[in-house]
């Protein structure tokens, strides 16, 4: 009786009273009861006869008596050790923390071997088998790694002899753990001790079993200079997106914290970009439910609130909308709020859908963040379609203007400057006629996301990760074949994230396969290869926006000098030109554009008077910058 004996009643004893509850039982050498009330020790053996065993066991108790009768027994009993289920062993190891780490093994610069002990809780024994290490066994969880348990190390393991503990050689064994520097995992590694119950003294029912895991932590000092670099770099690229209005991207930060968070994902990949899950969803540690609705509310709360500060300072100014829009900057900043939300929200719902256990909240949330995931990339098209109005003409004799400009600002497309504050980088960012490609990068990463969010089968996880490279390298020959980016450096550094992360995709999938020393530094190089590009990518927009922003006058309209040889090269032209001036004089008149603080472009002369060359330069003087290219052109 009580936690301190064997987990089993004793077999009931005629004449013994049991009518004043359990007695204490601790473990001393013999039983004796004595009414007085104070224990006193004496032997007593209990000889089975009930049953055909011969064994013999004596117990050992200290009993608090009943006070008024002193019982003496002999007890038939069966050979009741090995009816007792076999206890669970404990293991402990002598390494820092009682954790044993991939460093311990690897020899970690220490030259005290590192020791894993295997201890059998009381009253339980090792039998007295000089051969006693052979019924101990070592069983992985998972699949072995190949450098890990699977490997050479595994093989050491197996074969390392189990010796007594001087301390307590009849309870506790203890093994040496082998050193060896090709020990190499991708995810924590767990390995199971087997115990035949043969090894224990007087048997056990079943086998014992005890459990230890080998933790991950290579390069601890490079992973958290990695991960603060990632960070700092994200939120720079963050803070150069709003700024801009659009210009730049946060998507690929926002990829690498997809992959952090995905599971398969190793606790080295996890180490190295600890920050940027938060750049997916600043409720990224919590339940995937939280990252859906998060994310959703974040975003609609925003587009509300600059809704409405927008038509406040409409009324408060006296301006017109498309004035206000210009300097609230609307609905850019909203856009660029759900752009930013929009990862976090369809991998979140995805991921819900995915999990183990998921209740019917998951899958309601999950499924309408589904639905919602492919709604705005088609919603943001649908706007550029029937709101935005915007007319993207070729720079008038682009090619003869100073290196540096063109360098500077090599767009070769303009659209009237409230636009630009107005929509920011969902024009911007893109080539005019394809302007609709402003979801590309989203909708790529989305089906990314998809293949991430997925719980693979045991081993799988490198068909996941070159699944997901496959995906990206399709979308890096989509960008580069189409030269869809405003200008060939930002295509170049498009193409360029895009193959980086596929990558990162084809090193976590042979890391999976074959852990490495030489995979672990490969993955942290092409992390700072795409920091790299990110922030290329980001200087260079904030740049263009800069001198867009201050001099998009220069930067768009001809100079007076060359005005004749403007009229002279345009003239070849005209019929173009003038289908470009009626698609911008419908788009301005429109009612959805109407508002614009930019007057509609004059209609086309039908006749060159003797002063055409003085009203096109006050045209040029007075009027905005569509309607001055296209009344040249027309002239």
């Amino acid at each position: 009786y009580g936690r301190d004996c064997l987990p089993m009643h004793l077999p009931h004893v005629d004449g013994c009273n049991r009518t004043h509850g359990m007695p204490l039982l601790s473990h001393t050498a013999t039983r004796s009861l004595t009414p007085t009330g104070t224990p006193s020790l004496s032997t007593t053996h209990y000889s089975p006869t009930q049953y055909s065993s011969t064994e013999s066991l004596q117990v050992t108790e200290t009993v608090a008596p009943p006070p008024t009768r002193t019982p003496t027994a002999s007890v038939s009993s069966t050979l009741w050790w090995s009816d007792v289920a076999c206890p669970t062993l404990a293991v402990t190891t002598t390494a820092a923390g009682g954790k044993l780490t991939q460093n311990d093994i690897r020899g970690g610069g220490s030259a005290v071997p590192t020791w894993l002990m295997v201890a059998l809780p009381p009253p339980f024994r090792w039998a007295r088998d000089p051969r006693l290490g052979t019924h101990l066994s070592f069983v992985p969880v998972s699949t072995a790694q190949p450098s890990g348990f699977g490997g050479p190390w595994g093989a050491m393991l197996s074969n390392a002899t189990w010796e007594r503990n001087a301390t307590n050689p009849s309870t506790v064994l203890e093994l040496a753990v082998p050193v060896h520097r090709g020990y190499f995992i991708a995810v924590d590694e767990t390995i199971v001790i087997r115990c035949d119950a043969a090894a224990v003294f007087g048997g056990c029912k079943g086998v014992l079993l005890g459990s230890f895991t080998i933790r991950l932590n290579t390069l601890p000092a490079a992973a958290s200079a990695l991960s603060a670099i990632t960070g700092v770099v994200a939120g720079a690229a963050a803070v150069a997106v709003v700024v801009t209005g659009g210009l730049g991207s946060i998507l690929e930060m926002q990829a690498l914290g997809v992959f952090a968070r995905m599971p398969c994902a190793s606790a080295r990949e996890r180490a190295s970009t600890v920050a940027l899950p938060y750049f997916l969803s600043v409720f990224a540690a919590l339940d995937p439910l939280w990252m859906v609705v998060g994310n959703a509310l974040l975003a609609a709360v925003f587009g509300c609130v600059h809704c409405g500060v927008t038509a406040a300072f409409q009324r408060w100014r006296g301006v017109d909308a498309a004035s206000a829009w210009a300097a609230m900057r609307f609905p850019s900043l909203t856009y660029v709020v759900a752009h930013a939300m929009h990862l976090g929200i369809f991998f979140g719902s995805v991921f819900a859908l995915a999990m183990p256990g998921a209740r019917v909240q998951h899958y309601v949330i999950g499924a309408v963040g589904v639905l919602y995931g492919v709604a705005f990339p088609a919603g943001v098209c649908y706007m550029i379609a029937r709101y935005t109005g915007a007319s993207f003409t070729r720079y008038w004799q682009f090619s003869r203007k100073p290196l540096p400009e063109r360098l500077l600002y090599p767009v070769g497309y303009w659209h009237p400057a409230a636009q630009q504050r107005m929509y920011g980088g969902m024009l911007t960012n893109m080539r005019g006629s394809r302007v609709y490609w402003c979801v590309f990068q989203l909708s790529v990463l989305c089906v990314v996301c998809l293949i991430a969010a997925v719980h693979p089968s045991v081993g799988g996880c490198h068909v996941q990760y070159f699944c997901m490279a496959a995906v990206l390298l399709a979308g890096a020959g989509v960008v580069a074949f189409t030269n869809m980016m405003r200008s060939a450096f930002l295509t170049v550094m498009r193409t360029a994230s895009f193959v980086l992360l596929a990558a990162l995709c084809v090193v976590s999938a042979a890391n999976h396969l074959a852990p490495s020393d030489g995979g672990a530094r490969a993955y942290a190089a092409i992390v700072l290869l795409l920091i790299a590009v990110l922030l290329a990518a980001t200087v260079y927009s904030v740049v263009v926006w800069h001198a867009e922003d201050c001099h998009w006058q220069e930067l768009r309209e001809p100079r007076r000098g060359v005005l004749e040889a403007l009229l002279r090269d345009d003239e070849e032209n005209d019929e173009e030109t003038q289908k470009l001036h009626d698609m911008t004089s419908q788009s301005y008149a429109s009612g959805t554009t109407a508002a614009s603080s930019y007057r509609p472009p004059a209609p086309p002369l039908q006749s060159v008077t003797g002063d055409t060359r003085s009203d096109s330069l006050s045209l040029f003087d007075g009027a905005s910058s569509a309607s001055r290219m296209i009344d040249y052109a027309a002239l």
